[in-house]
């Protein structure tokens, strides 16, 4: 069984985009506006199990904002949150480049 470096070449911590931004803070919203809702109906049982996820939403938006890329001598791994890609070098048969100051 061939032994396989895990050598880290290049690494980089990717922004995530201005959808992921807008869709997370407008989810935020509408919980907040739910649960507002919901307290001014007398409701707070309702409310609560609204602002859980409202809170736990909040945590990811502060802490999860990038994700991060490392390239290996074999393999690109995407990391974001707890999720990991990997993709083996060997399996890429072409590559586009969008901006051109990277060459």
């Amino acid at each position: 069984m061939p032994t396989r470096s895990k050598l880290v070449l290049y690494k980089e911590v990717i922004p995530l985009g201005r959808g992921y931004n807008l869709t997370l803070r407008g989810v935020m919203v509408l919980l907040l506006i739910l649960s507002l809702i919901f307290i001014l109906k007398g409701l707070q049982i309702v409310a609560l199990s609204i602002m859980v996820p409202f809170i736990f939403i909040i945590f990811m938006y502060l802490t999860f904002q990038d994700l991060k890329l490392y390239v290996t001598t074999d393999e690109f791994i995407i990391k974001f949150w707890f999720f990991t890609t990997k993709i083996k070098l060997k399996e890429i048969e072409t590559i586009e480049i969008k901006d051109s100051s990277i060459l």
